[in-house]
């Protein structure tokens, strides 16, 4: 059976020519061990099957803790399915690219650009993270992607190499979205609406601003630079287990600081099922 490791250093082997040194910029090299550059800046897989493009990273709160309940809600509730299908769907069927690279800006433990690449089989995908936890879990998935800890806002990725950029349920930066895209790509970025994660908005921040939430300063953001092509509404409820309730309010910031006794108070009320609302949005750049 090929390792993690082995299957990263062949993922890289195809898709070098896509990426840039970190430090200076200058166009990639794979190698038997991981990456160079012109200036012999170097960079090898780890065994776990990963790139490691980010300088000292500080802690932060996304824990392996944290991806590990995100991963496990996933792969049981199938969470996001019909967000990951609306997507798979308009990439093959709208978009009319084909053997389409596609990065995720922001991939987190990987599980939405895994999805989406089971359902676009000509696809080949790159996952992008600054947090180092998430990307070995991302590891896991049987697809073909490479995976980066990397810094989202400078991205060791060419100028008008990529497809599309998938941006879900993550802070956007339209700049390097732009420097990175080729023409003709797209942009796919996912956004909660009013009703998402509703039950748990409604018991945590009952009476604050936060009971609610408006998205319309990240459709703006999106319009600035992107003409949208197409978008969707997808709302549904997902049934969980207190257990699964668990993993959600471990993985969600909405929740960071809520006290374990009203954690537990929320799980006693047995609700059966959350809300997912999420708008689906899909934008070519506007011609300067």
């Amino acid at each position: 059976m090929i390792s993690k490791k082995q299957r990263a250093l062949t993922q890289l082997q195809s898709l070098d020519f896509v990426l840039r040194c970190p430090h200076c910029q200058k166009a990639a090299q794979a190698t038997d061990t991981g990456m160079t550059c012109e200036n012999h800046h170097t960079f090898d897989v780890a065994k776990q099957g990963y790139l490691h493009l980010a300088g000292t990273v500080a802690k932060s709160r996304y824990t392996k803790e944290l991806f590990r309940a995100r991963q496990a809600l996933l792969s049981e509730t199938r969470f996001f399915n019909p967000v990951i299908s609306e997507i798979a769907t308009w990439i093959e069927g709208e978009s009319s690219l084909s053997s389409p690279l596609l990065v995720d800006m922001g991939c987190g433990e990987g599980t939405h650009l895994a999805g989406i690449l089971e359902q676009v089989k000509s696809g080949r995908g790159i996952g992008i993270d600054l947090a180092k936890e998430g990307i070995q879990l991302a590891t896991n998935h049987d697809v073909d992607a490479l995976w980066l800890v990397a810094d989202l806002a400078k991205s060791p990725v060419q100028e008008h190499s990529v497809d599309v950029v998938l941006n879900i349920l993550s802070p956007a930066n339209h700049q390097e979205f732009r420097r990175i895209l080729k023409p003709g790509g797209y942009v796919v970025k996912v956004i909660p609406n009013a009703q998402y994660l509703e039950e748990l908005r409604k018991f945590f921040y009952a009476g604050t601003d936060k009971e609610t939430y408006e998205n319309e300063g990240a459709k703006e953001q999106f319009e600035k630079t992107l003409e949208t092509v197409h978008i969707s509404r997808q709302n549904y409820s997902v049934e969980l287990t207190d257990e699964q309730w668990r993993d959600l309010i471990a993985m969600t910031p909405l929740t960071w600081n809520a006290p374990p006794e009203q954690v537990n108070e929320f799980i006693e009320l047995a609700l059966p099922s959350v809300t997912v609302d999420l708008t689906v949005l899909v934008g070519k750049l506007k011609k300067s």
